[in-house]
């Protein structure tokens, strides 16, 4: 038989009886903390936001991305005249597509690109609908609406990343 040997249990656990070594994983902090015994569930002493895992700040990101595009949806294509609100319009749409690119790529700094694609084809969806609801699309309105998924997905990468630099660095002065 080609290759026959001792085969080794997958995916089982690593004993020093079974002589197998315990996975590495690509973060060498998650590999000491198992080395070390402190995977544990509850948060570090210290850590105020230590609660916010990786996967609930995504989750938060996706809940508020999905909000504000409800909400950008509904002001973007109820019959509003240009007397009833106070403001640029141009300001209101890059504001808006700001804040809607910023929560995912906040949570997520390597989801940035295609956030701000997803967006920037939601601000084209939105204008391109917004005919039949008694609107006039503009082309100055979608060309604000990429500036502002472009400078929102930027800030929430620079923002995502520049949080996680903090809280890590401060895990190592401890």
């Amino acid at each position: 038989m080609i290759g026959a040997g001792p085969v080794p249990a997958f995916p089982g656990p690593a004993t020093a009886a079974s002589g197998m070594k315990p996975p590495k994983t690509r973060h060498p902090r998650i590999d000491m903390k198992r080395a070390t015994g402190q995977c544990g569930t509850e948060p570090a002493k210290g850590r105020p936001l230590a609660f916010l895992t990786r996967y609930r700040l995504q989750f938060l990101g996706i809940a508020a991305t999905v909000l504000l595009g409800i909400v950008i949806a509904v002001l973007t294509l109820a019959p509003v005249s240009s007397q009833d609100v106070p403001g640029s319009d141009k300001l209101h749409h890059v504001l808006g597509f700001a804040a809607l690119a910023f929560p995912l790529p906040f949570a997520r700094p390597r989801l940035a690109i295609p956030v701000a694609l997803g967006v920037i084809a939601y601000g084209g969806m939105i204008e391109l609908i917004q005919p039949y609801f008694g609107r006039q699309a503009e082309w100055a309105d979608f060309l604000a609406d990429i500036l502002g998924a472009v400078l929102g997905a930027g800030l929430g990468a620079l923002a995502g990343s520049g949080f996680r630099r903090y809280w890590l660095s401060r895990d190592d002065e401890r």
